[in-house]
This record gives C-alpha cells, sequence and structure tokens, in this order.
C-alpha cells in the first residue's frame, strides 16, 4: 500500500475528492447565483431600481395626539387649581369662624362681667342713696335753724299742737335758740300758757316741748330719724311728725 505523506507546514493540495467536487460546479450564471441567494417564493431587489422614500407620517394622526395632550395637561392643571382654591377657602372659612367664635366668646364674657359689675355698682348706691339723703337733710336742718328763725318757731308750733293748745306746756330749748323765741310774742304760739326753759341737752333747730302728760321730741335727731324712715320704708307711709312719748 501506498502511504502519502503531509507536508511540514501542514498546507495540503486539493484532494481527488475535492477536484471531483470542482469539478461538478463550474462556472456559474449570473441567474443561477440570483436563484441561490433568493430562493423560490422571494422577491430579489431590483439592482436598477431606485430606494423607494419612507412613507411620511400621518400628520392629522400627530396633530390630534398634541391637542389632546394638551387639552389633558389644561384640564389637570385647572383641576388641580380648583382643588386647591377651595381647600384655601374652607382653610379660610374655618379660620374666620374660629376667631368669630372666640371673639363672641370674649363679648359674651364681658358683657357678664359688666353685668355683674354693674348689679354691684347698683345695689352700692341704693345703700349709698339714703346716708347722702340724710346727710344733706341734716346739712339743710341745721343751717335753716341756725340762719332761719322761722323755721325754729315752725317746728316749735307744730310740736305744740300735737299736744294741744288748751293746757300748760314747756319748751325747751338750745340756749341760743332760747335767747331767739323767748322773745316772741305770745299771739305767735296760740298758747298763753308756755314756758321757754333753756336745755345745752338740746341741739340747735330743735325743742322738746312737755305737758304734764306727754312729751315731743323735736329735737333735731328726731326729725332726722324720721326723714330715714321715709326714705328706708316708704311702704309705711308718712309718719305723724316729731317722735310723742
Amino acid at each position: 500500500m501506498r502511504v502519502r505523506r503531509l507536508p511540514a507546514d501542514g498546507s495540503v493540495g486539493p484532494t481527488r475528492l475535492e477536484y471531483r467536487r470542482f469539478a461538478r460546479r463550474g462556472p456559474h450564471s449570473a441567474e443561477q447565483e440570483r436563484e441561490e441567494l433568493w430562493p423560490e417564493g422571494d422577491i430579489a431587489p431590483d439592482e436598477g431600481a431606485e430606494e423607494e422614500p419612507p412613507e411620511p407620517e400621518d400628520i392629522t394622526t400627530t396633530e390630534n395626539f398634541r391637542e389632546g395632550y394638551r387639552q389633558g395637561l389644561d384640564a389637570g392643571i385647572q383641576e388641580g387649581y380648583d382643588r386647591g382654591s377651595q381647600e384655601k377657602e374652607q382653610e379660610l372659612a374655618a379660620a374666620i369662624e374660629e376667631q368669630f367664635t372666640t371673639l363672641l366668646e370674649a363679648l359674651q364674657a364681658g358683657a357678664g362681667a359688666v353685668g355683674a359689675e354693674g348689679e354691684r355698682v347698683r345695689q352700692d348706691f341704693e345703700a349709698w342713696l339714703p346716708r347722702a339723703v340724710l346727710l344733706v337733710s341734716e346739712c339743710v336742718l341745721r343751717h335753716d335753724a341756725q340762719t332761719d328763725v322761722a323755721s325754729l318757731v315752725t317746728v316749735v308750733r307744730e310740736a305744740i299742737a300735737s299736744l294741744g293748745v288748751g293746757q300748760p306746756l314747756v319748751v325747751r330749748l338750745h340756749p341760743e335758740d332760747y335767747g331767739l323765741l323767748s322773745q316772741q310774742p305770745p299771739e305767735v304760739w296760740a298758747n298763753e300758757q308756755l314756758t321757754f326753759s333753756p336745755d345745752q341737752a338740746v341741739t340747735r333747730g330743735g325743742a322738746v316741748v312737755e305737758s304734764p302728760t306727754q312729751v315731743v321730741d323735736a329735737r333735731m335727731e328726731a326729725r332726722l330719724l324720721e326723714a330715714a324712715r321715709q326714705i328706708l320704708f316708704p311702704q309705711d307711709g308718712p309718719g305723724a311728725g316729731p317722735e310723742t312719748t
């Protein structure tokens, strides 16, 4: 058997089978190459035909998309603005209501305090008024008694009338008043049985008239007490005049 040695560089020429394969293929025509590259059923591109430009985009569809996007964005912005405005209005209304409630409570509390203070002032005034009236009355009576002889004469005549003019009476007066009235004629008193007597215990402007059975206290103090009784207890009606015992 003959053995073929391979070259040292590893290169080997064509074998018998390769020669046979190459001989079978032979030269291919352009048509055969097209058939091998583009099998039956596929359409081979025409080398001479110009490449068609890409189809233009649908402008109407794009504009509609943009318009829809813009409307959706505007609607979202408006909705957010409306919602924010509504929330702000609610917050403002709540704040105003809270401030109004606080102010109303303060006014009510102030009105209550003013009412209580007014009631206290009224009670104090009612308690002070009688004392003020008595003080003024005392000042007026004392002034009249010291300056007006006619007022003193009226006091003594009223006391005499309360006991009756047909009986002997003793009229006790302050020494200064005694000096004024003891010089009056008897017809002034409508009673000729009068005896005037000075008494330091009798205040000026007053008198004490005594009969054998009764005493009429027409001193300043008694008259002030009668005025106080009429002021403090008006429901009892006017008094009977100077105190009689």
